[in-house]
């Protein structure tokens, strides 16, 4: 589903984000991506959506190769991979249905069938009553729950989310990682960076930590911070 190779990434200023990632994440894989600000995780999230490239590397989503991309394609793989942001990037004048239905008039999609898709998102994130509402009407949480309900609009196989709980309560970003998984039972692979240390401890899913922009660690059922001696001191 996503494979990295050899991956480097420098930014104009000379800042070398990441150093020779090798990374293969499996169809409905759920993978949280931690370490200390700086370490990359943003950058490599970049990679996957083809927000950035690779300065050496090969890297590969669906079988299709970033690298060699034609940028009039970029909008197409898209489509394939929803992205939910800490900050939530909802349109404030639009209301939460309107919000949800953009993503899908955009690609064109017939009115019955954004109706349909719209209506399904939104009972899934349970926001189905609030859907009339504009976003600066709702609690951080629920306007997360509406930022991952258009990321799943189109139907990605992939969903990445970058620090999702990063602006909210510990209950609150329990209840949203739980709807991450619940997304990730329904077959679609899910990628969160996170800082959230007591969620990724209880999750015990696969754990890829990054350190100064390499991956120090990575393994399934894991901690935080993993329990072995050298490992990087994240917190």
């Amino acid at each position: 589903m996503i494979e990295l190779h050899g991956v480097n990434l420098v930014y104009p200023n000379n800042v070398h984000a990441l150093h020779d990632i090798d990374l293969h994440i499996e169809k409905g894989g759920f993978v949280f991506l931690v370490g200390a600000t700086g370490s990359g995780k943003t950058s490599l999230l970049k990679l996957i959506y083809r927000e950035e490239i690779p300065t050496t590397g090969e890297i590969f989503v669906d079988t299709h190769d970033l690298s060699q991309l034609n940028r009039s394609r970029i909008p197409y793989l898209r489509r394939k991979i929803g992205v939910v942001f800490q900050d939530f990037k909802l349109l404030p004048y639009k209301t939460i249905y309107e919000n949800i239905a953009y993503v899908l008039e955009v690609t064109g999609a017939a009115s019955h069938d954004i109706q349909k898709r719209v209506k399904k998102v939104l009972e899934m994130v349970s926001l189905t009553e609030k859907s009339e509402m504009l976003p600066g009407e709702l609690s951080g949480g629920e306007q997360q729950r509406a930022s991952i309900a258009r990321a799943l609009a189109n139907r990605p196989l992939i969903l990445l989310a970058d620090e999702p709980t990063g602006n909210l309560d510990p209950d609150t970003s329990w209840e949203l990682v739980q709807l991450l998984d619940r997304v990730n039972t329904q077959g679609t692979t899910v990628i969160v960076a996170t800082h959230n240390k007591s969620i990724v401890d209880a999750m015990k899913k696969r754990v890829v930590v990054l350190n100064e922009g390499r991956i120090a660690y990575d393994e399934e059922k894991a901690s935080y911070i993993p329990n072995r001696q050298g490992a990087p001191e994240l917190i």
